[in-house]
């Protein structure tokens, strides 16, 4: 996955670190590695969940992931400081075997501001 922004990053998939099956009301949180940071991201469908496609990913209307607001959510939240940073805008597409796809994604601090784009990422992600 490239992270572009505040960290200029390609990163793999390190470990899942709690893969659900079935719906995605929980988050699947997957630990990945870069040359320089590594980093948690967090995928949710909390509330409208309807099995494996593209979500749109917008502004949360809250700050807080485990909120079933019906809101596709992606967070990063960088691995030594904990600094986090919230999807308000992008694709979530979720493949077949539910376990992986694709995010496309421009993020913001978890200050819930849909304004502010301190971090862009593209790319295949897989929780296993």
């Amino acid at each position: 996955m490239k992270f572009t922004g505040i960290f200029n990053e390609c990163a793999t998939v390190d470990k899942g670190m709690s893969c659900p099956s079935g719906s995605f009301s929980r988050a699947r949180i997957f630990r990945m590695h870069g040359t320089k940071d590594d980093f948690i991201v967090y995928i949710e469908v909390n509330g409208n969940y309807h099995g494996p496609g593209t979500y749109v990913l917008k502004h949360w209307p809250h700050d807080s992931l485990g909120v079933p607001d019906g809101v596709a959510k992606v967070a990063v939240r960088e691995y030594v400081t904990g600094r986090l940073w919230e999807s308000s805008a992008g694709s979530l597409t979720i493949d077949d075997l539910e376990d992986g796809g694709f995010v496309y994604a421009g993020l913001g601090p978890s200050a819930n501001s849909p304004v502010v784009v301190e971090l862009n990422i593209a790319g295949w992600w897989s929780c296993s």
